[in-house]
């Protein structure tokens, strides 16, 4: 399964440009507890005694590293569903009530700005996406809607689509993307924005 998102085609349209992502400190613990188990499987594979392996005890190890990775992938994501569910159950019974703050003296509308960029953002939900768990033949998708709040915030994610598994892929990997996002303003206020963000899958 560790392959498999290699082999999807993923299109990503931004039909707004307002948005901040951050990670809840709950995913955080989550990837970095598993990181180093995948830094210890990718050292191994790089140490001098694989170099000195017949072809054949190459390819065994090969299997294993991929099968190991391939459990750690679901162990990680097992978790990560565990952890979205409580969020979702903190969201759903602590409404934000986070104060607009004037920043500056400005007119009009300034939208959101990824710190990394949109084609970045993009970038982090295709690595982000696990499909590993995912029941499905041939083309599937969802539209992932969001709320940028008004401290930059990411508030009430929903995957709305037919595969449940699927939109709660989408759903974790507008979640984990790392970069922070500068919140929208209107007239010098922060503003709450919603976003749509249409994801396609192909197996």
């Amino acid at each position: 399964m560790n392959n498999v998102k290699k082999y999807c085609t993923f299109y990503l349209i931004l039909l707004f440009s307002f948005y901040y992502s951050q990670q809840t400190e709950g995913l955080r613990i989550i990837k970095n507890k598993y990181a180093s188990e995948f830094e210890k499987i990718e050292n191994a594979s790089e140490s001098s005694i694989i170099q000195k392996l017949s072809k054949k005890q190459l390819n065994e190890f090969i299997v294993k590293k991929n099968a190991a990775i391939s459990v750690l992938e679901l162990k990680r994501n097992n978790e990560y569903l565990e952890e979205l569910t409580r969020m979702k159950l903190y969201e759903s019974t602590h409404k934000s009530d986070i104060p607009s703050v004037k920043k500056l003296d400005e007119k009009g509308e300034i939208v959101a700005e990824y710190s990394k960029g949109i084609n970045q953002f993009k970038q982090e939900i295709l690595d982000n996406f696990y499909a590993g768990t995912i029941n499905a033949d041939g083309k599937i998708s969802c539209i992932v809607n969001f709320i940028i709040d008004k401290d930059g915030s990411i508030v009430e994610v929903k995957g709305v689509g037919d595969n449940e598994d699927f939109n709660k892929q989408a759903e974790l990997a507008v979640y984990l993307s790392d970069g922070t996002w500068e919140p929208a303003r209107i007239d010098g206020y922060t503003v709450r924005y919603r976003m749509r963000l249409p994801l396609t899958i192909q197996f």
